[in-house]
């Protein structure tokens, strides 16, 4: 399987699981802020900001899912793909490269690599998670609008008066 696919894969995978659970609500605003974070922050301060939050307001199962597509697509090593979040950020991520630690470039190919995860796990999340009983894509509220579009129902677009000018 390709990476694409591997990537949308195992996020919508992930959302489906959490579906209908209590922290679903949680776990969408994690995956919605990820990608953002990732690219201002990078992996280590995300990560970071992920483990000091543990298993409150949903980081965790968004760290864990993270960790478990980097497994399955075999981006960390074969010795690595038995630890836990925190094992991994500590012992592996933070080391520095002659003590079995990434290299800089090592470091911004994974952090490119979690980016393009992240967007997908983002949509997984919008896909399967927002829906609820009392509004959402599935209750016919603005599934089709996107997320920068204006509240007023324009469409945003300025258009040219009779004289050419906005």
């Amino acid at each position: 399987m390709d990476r694409e696919r591997l990537r949308a894969s195992h996020a919508f995978a992930f959302a489906a699981q959490k579906r209908g659970q209590s922290e679903a609500e949680k776990i969408l605003s994690r995956v919605r802020e990820l990608p953002s974070m990732l690219q201002t922050n990078g992996l280590l301060a995300t990560w970071a900001f992920y483990l000091a939050s543990g298993e409150r307001h949903g980081y965790r199962p968004v760290a864990e899912a993270v960790l478990g597509y980097l497994q399955q697509a075999e981006l960390v090593g074969p010795a690595d793909r038995q630890l836990t979040v925190e094992r991994i950020f500590a012992e592996r991520w933070l080391s520095a490269p002659g003590d079995g630690g990434l290299s800089g470039l090592e470091l911004r190919s994974l952090t490119a690599e979690t980016i393009l995860y992240a967007v997908w796990l983002k949509r997984a999340g919008e896909a399967l998670l927002s829906a609820t009983e009392s509004g959402g894509p599935d209750a016919g509220e603005g599934g089709d609008t996107p997320d920068n579009a204006p509240d007023d129902g324009s469409t945003g677009e300025t258009v040219p008066e009779e004289n050419g000018t906005p």
